[in-house]
């Protein structure tokens, strides 16, 4: 087996993370700003209106749920990249779920940049 060189591995895993984080802004950006975006928010202000008006609302809750799981696994594959080990201790700890609420709440709820403020407030307090 070969041993891949550390610097090489560190650089990966952040590039690696940016380009996740890249692609998920600009995809919620330009989600929120098409006429599904419009149409996530009226499910979220109110179910039934929004039925009344014509929108399937299952079609945008399925919609939502596997842009959200494709990000998200994108997101945790970046993330075990640098860890190298994988177990189910790891990834549905407390502490895992306490830290990302937390960062949410830090940077605000319902803006795109809310949670990328939260995640610089959340490391520098933590470094």
């Amino acid at each position: 087996m070969r041993q891949v060189d550390r610097s090489w591995r560190i650089t990966f895993n952040y590039s690696a993370a940016a380009a996740v984080l890249m692609v998920a802004v600009i995809v919620c950006l330009i989600l929120m700003r098409s006429r599904f975006g419009l149409a996530l928010r009226t499910v979220r202000d109110g179910e039934h209106a929004v039925e009344a008006v014509g929108v399937n609302v299952a079609c945008v809750r399925y919609t939502t749920l596997a842009i959200a799981t494709l990000i998200t696994g994108c997101a945790g594959a970046a993330h075990y990249i640098s860890s190298m080990y994988i177990s189910p201790a790891c990834a549905f700890s407390v502490n895992w779920t306490a830290m990302v609420i937390f960062i949410v709440i830090i940077g605000g709820l319902g803006t795109i940049e809310g949670p990328i403020t939260g995640a610089f407030v959340y490391v520098l307090l933590r470094e």
